[in-house]
């Protein structure tokens, strides 16, 4: 389970190097994709988190069977850049910021904007009685484990007002 000292706030239950190895975005994430906020085609872009030894999630299309839950879950890169929820310098969005914030990169601004929005998801869907497999996927897809009981962290959350910074 990652800590961050310099963010109390942010306590996922997995890496994104167990993300992976679970099973997520339809073991597409890291496909060869074109950035309508960077204006350009972007490949290869997973070689630069050394862990990962290959691509992990290369497939030209989403795959459900891949995901751990074998589920569809989240929507397409489009919809995402259309909604704006995609800022620079994470052009593939939430699972490439959180490899590079694990990874030690540090942007504030950046930061707060993603990690209050796997706040908000945790939020969401991390305090409801019975969980679909696209819910838990969804958990998934943003660090939590669905099977884990956050109730003392939501308070926290919910206590400290970290999802409104």
């Amino acid at each position: 389970m990652p800590r961050f000292k310099d963010r109390i706030d942010f306590r996922p239950d997995y890496t994104p190097q167990q993300m992976f190895k679970l099973g997520t975005y339809g073991g597409s994430y890291f496909r060869p994709i074109y950035s309508s906020v960077a204006k350009k085609n972007i490949s290869g872009d997973w070689k630069e988190f050394s862990y990962l030894k290959k691509n992990p999630n290369d497939s030209p299309v989403y795959d459900p069977k891949k995901n751990y839950y074998k589920v569809k879950a989240g929507q397409t890169l489009e919809y995402w850049q259309k909604k704006r929820w995609i800022k620079a310098p994470d052009y593939r969005g939430w699972i490439q910021f959180y490899c590079r914030f694990h990874k030690g990169r540090r942007i504030p601004e950046v930061d707060n904007y993603q990690i209050k929005r796997a706040l908000k998801v945790l939020l969401r869907f991390g305090q409801r009685k019975t969980l679909t497999p696209k819910i838990k996927q969804t958990l998934l897809h943003w660090g939590w484990n669905p099977d884990k009981d956050h109730t003392k962290y939501i308070e926290q959350i919910k206590k400290n007002k970290w999802a409104h910074k």
